[in-house]
């Protein structure tokens, strides 16, 4: 946020009417001396006087101020940029007090409020302190919970509600993502569908095809994410699981979605050797993890949407959502999350000994 300096914007707007120091004191009332400390910053205008200032200038006090409670897309995106490198580089501690202290200015900009929430969700899952954790995560449910009450912006609302669920479950609180969540499952009305169709009737087809395509993306990523979710109830039922697994490497490998998001599959290559781990089956579990150590070699950073020569216009479509784009996490901690989920993961201890997952081990580590 800028600094209020009400003398730079007094010297904008007199020198836009063309009047004088001494033609704005006697308007307002005052000396020429007083207008003059005013505009060098040696004083203020009395707060009475501000509303005759701005009236004369036809400006908004807060215009007059040079204040404004709302930030743009982009300044949002460098300043949640640069908070996320803070808190790898400068520490928890001092970045996320300028985190609260941004969050007071400001307190009214819900897009930011809802930025702001992100990273200490994202960076509270590895705060050095218990403490620390459950503060940041007590602080983002408490925004999350406003931007609900107070923003009137429905994307943001829903976006705050998930965000909140996620916080509850990371937190175990089962109940309370259920209350949160199971009442907002309803059908999507599909509108990438009925705008493709709209630009077509308008001669548009580039625009068709964007529209489409985003979609069709959305939906292959979100239909191996829950299919992942979907094959753990099936842990016990082997041959289920197989089935299940096997549909979604077939939709892996006809999207390519190793390279296009490479975060999603180590998910899915992690979940499934933890699987295959309960089943007893040690020797698919450690094909998994060769599979998982494969896919990370997809990785580039910073980590944001990929595109290949069927998926071409998705980025472009990412970009119109400016933060969407780009991780909310660092390298550094994505890279330490990656093989903490392996060589820390009590479930893969039986294996520990062995040559093959020291070497899975050691690859992931020089990442």
């Amino acid at each position: 946020m800028k600094e209020i300096n009400i003398g730079e914007k007094i010297i904008e707007k007199r020198k836009e009417k063309g009047i004088t120091q001494e033609d704005l004191a006697k308007y307002i009332g005052v000396s020429k001396a007083s207008v003059s400390k005013w505009e060098t910053g040696q004083s203020y205008p009395d707060i009475t006087t501000l509303p005759l200032l701005a009236t004369y200038f036809d400006i908004t006090v807060d215009e007059l101020l040079g204040y404004s409670p709302q930030l743009t897309k982009e300044a949002i995106h460098k300043l949640y940029a640069s908070l996320a490198e803070k808190f790898v580089k400068e520490g928890y501690e001092l970045t996320y007090l300028e985190c609260k202290e941004l969050g007071k200015k400001y307190y009214s900009c819900y897009e930011l409020q809802f930025y702001l929430s992100l990273l200490y969700v994202n960076y509270g899952i590895n705060a050095p302190t218990e403490e620390c954790k459950n503060d940041m995560f007590q602080t983002a449910i408490e925004i999350s919970k406003r931007i609900k009450e107070e923003s009137g912006d429905s994307l943001l609302m829903n976006n705050a509600n998930s965000l909140e669920a996620t916080v509850n479950l990371l937190q175990q609180n089962a109940l309370e993502v259920v209350e949160l969540l199971e009442d907002t499952l309803v059908p999507r009305q599909e509108d990438e569908v009925v705008l493709a169709n709209a630009y077509l009737m308008l001669g548009k087809t580039d625009k068709a095809m964007e529209a489409l395509q985003f979609r069709i993306y959305e939906n292959v990523i979100l239909l191996i994410g829950e299919l992942t979710s979907y094959q753990m109830l099936f842990v016990e039922d082997t041959n289920t699981y197989d089935v299940i697994r096997n549909r979604i490497q077939q939709i892996v490998d006809a999207f390519q979605v190793e390279k296009l998001h490479p975060s999603l599959i180590c998910n899915m290559y992690l979940s499934s050797a933890t699987a295959y781990m309960q089943q007893g089956k040690t020797e698919e579990a450690i094909k998994e993890l060769q599979s998982y150590v494969r896919t990370t070699r997809n990785f580039t950073f910073p980590v944001q949407i990929s595109e290949d020569d069927f998926f071409t216009m998705v980025k472009a479509k990412y970009e119109d959502f400016g933060i969407g784009m780009v991780s909310p996490r660092d390298e550094e901690s994505i890279k330490l999350s990656i093989v903490s989920a392996v060589r820390d993961n009590p479930t893969f201890q039986p294996l520990k000994e062995q040559q093959v997952f020291k070497s899975i081990v050691k690859q992931l580590e020089s990442m």
